[in-house]
């Protein structure tokens, strides 16, 4: 496709030649007949040297760095909405026409509740359950009693959902993902822990997507849930009791403890960790490995192990750096006053 007409379908300026661009590739790897992009700011230097024969940007980046790029630029206002339209115009995803109805290898509950089009692949599980129009069930699949599935979903391979569950329209769940398993709720008694009764379920709204290896444990007392349009990334604990609000995003290997309240709008990096009974507000924003083990205000920013506000952490770790120089400025006038000490005596 000639720059040109991608730009005008992407409603975008163009600047330079038109050129013949088949494919998207990243910036140290593009060639003549490639569109590039620059996704970090660090790669505006790679970007310089590129052999992209075009560039796609954004207008900030056009305003600040375009004389320096030899290459055709095409300038978008929104960069992510124009580079998402840009990969299925120069890559067209595949048709995948996935065949309706149940496959004989599939073992499906007499009174199981299945919309006409669904597509249950071999191996699958499906118990005294409701499953909505379009929904994909993919193999290995478990889906115990008492759960229903909405419509347009996709239930990735080895996926298990347990009794209680319940799942909105179109939401995707990947590989492997877990829900409703039991809560590590436990207390001691005569020498051992005793598992505790858990009671509810989880209720997963419409458009929400979690990724491969996730776990969201069933409520103990409430339902765990997760509302509309929030991310799960792999490789993340919900706990039991939890509650997330709309579009919120979690990165892979973040663990929420029980009764852990998250805001609408919340973004929380990876390999972090928020401890039992802790609100974090609306648009907060935690950042990766840190360890929350008290409240986050409405659109507070925290970091660090224990987490404490992001300024905060900055001249620590800023502190932190000097240390070393700051320890042997120390010592050297621990020296110089013994030595002075030593002298004051001698005379003395």
């Amino acid at each position: 496709m000639f720059t040109n007409e991608l730009a005008h379908k992407l409603n975008a300026r163009h600047w330079g030649d038109s050129v013949d661009v088949t494919a998207i590739r990243s910036i140290d790897k593009a060639e003549k007949a490639h569109l590039s992009v620059i996704l970090d700011p660090r790669e505006r230097r790679l970007a310089i040297s590129s052999k992209a024969g075009c560039l796609l940007i954004s207008e900030s980046d056009a305003s600040d760095f375009a004389d320096y790029f030899d290459c055709t630029l095409i300038v978008v206002s929104e960069f992510y909405p124009a580079l998402q339209k840009a990969m299925h115009l120069l890559h067209p995803p595949k048709q995948q026409n996935f065949p309706i109805g149940v496959h004989l290898s599939a073992h499906v509950h007499a009174q199981a509740q299945l919309a006409k089009d669904v597509c249950i692949f071999p191996m699958a599980y499906i118990g005294h359950a409701s499953i909505g129009e379009h929904t994909r069930i993919m193999p290995f699949v478990f889906i115990d009693d008492d759960v229903h599935i909405g419509d347009g979903c996709i239930i990735g391979a080895g996926s298990v959902l347990m009794a209680g569950t319940r799942v909105g329209n179109r939401v995707i769940l990947q590989p492997g993902t877990v829900l409703g398993g039991d809560g590590f709720v436990y207390y001691p008694q005569a020498e051992r822990n005793i598992k505790f009764s858990q009671i509810a379920g989880v209720h997963i709204a419409d458009d929400v997507e979690i990724g491969a290896n996730s776990c969201v444990d069933k409520g103990m007392l409430e339902n765990t849930a997760i509302e509309a349009g929030s991310k799960i990334d792999n490789l993340v604990q919900v706990g039991h009791d939890v509650s997330i609000g709309k579009n919120a995003v979690i990165v892979a290997q973040a663990g929420l403890a029980g009764h852990v309240s998250i805001g609408s709008e919340t973004a929380i990096g990876g390999q972090a960790g928020i401890a039992p009974y802790r609100n974090v507000g609306q648009g907060a924003r935690i950042s990766a490995t840190a360890g929350v083990f008290r409240d986050v205000a409405e659109k507070e920013i925290v970091s660090g192990n224990p987490a404490v506000a992001h300024m905060i952490y900055l001249r620590a770790s800023a502190a932190q750096k000097k240390l070393q120089a700051s320890q042997k400025e120390v010592r050297n006038l621990q020296k110089r006053v013994q030595i002075l000490e030593e002298k004051i005596n001698g005379k003395n």
